[in-house]
């Protein structure tokens, strides 16, 4: 009987906490943001109502932005500040709670550039060019960054243990605004490829 009561009390958590994802309507083409390139990683910036995402309609992929009336989106406009890069491949911008932006953007190595995270912050009214985050640097991939509310934690996928295989990792920051070693999530990662994690809130 106690366990049939624990039984139904998680399918109830369970259904209040899901259930919200399951009134979703059809998918709706967003024709004004759209090209014959390609669009990805949308990111809504809550602390600015504006929405932004990637798009490679340029031959390099690129951040834009746009705003939502109510009822439609305004033309996209290439995000004029030193989060893009007219040469370079930016993606997967994360506009954190603290004001700061992370990404990945491609870094030289002894033997091939490889994609990392990088992070920027607003500086007299402009973005600064954006800077690796040190504690994350490694020659393997690392990027699809996202951050807890309070901006003590990130999630980003990587192949920093196997070259083969991508999997999520988890790094808290310490007192010193600092990022710890890489945790790899274990209890989520499989024999196949984890990314673009997304953090809808601190625990789910």
């Amino acid at each position: 009987m106690k366990l049939l009561i624990k039984i139904l009390f998680l399918a109830a958590i369970y259904t209040n906490t899901f259930a919200q994802f399951d009134s979703w309507r059809t998918p709706e083409n967003i024709a004004i943001l759209n090209t014959d390139k390609d669009e990805f990683a949308p990111f809504y910036d809550k602390l600015n109502s504006k929405l932004f995402f990637n798009s490679t309609i340029t031959g390099k992929s690129q951040l834009y932005w746009t705003e939502f009336n109510g009822s439609d989106f305004s033309k996209p406009l290439l995000h004029k500040s030193k989060l893009n890069n007219a040469y370079e491949h930016r993606s997967y911008f994360h506009f954190a709670s603290n004001g700061k932006v992370y990404f990945s953007k491609f870094r030289r190595t002894n033997k091939f550039p490889v994609l990392n995270l990088a992070y920027s912050e607003i500086n007299k009214n402009n973005f600064i060019e954006p800077i690796f985050i040190e504690q994350l640097k490694c020659d393997c991939f690392c990027s699809h960054p996202t951050v807890s509310s309070n901006n003590s934690f990130i999630i980003f996928s990587s192949n920093r243990n196997n070259p083969n295989n991508l999997d999520l990792y988890i790094s808290y920051k310490n007192d010193d605004g600092l990022w710890l070693e890489p945790i790899e999530l274990s209890e989520i990662n499989s024999l196949g490829n984890e990314i673009t994690p997304f953090l809808y809130n601190d625990s789910l």
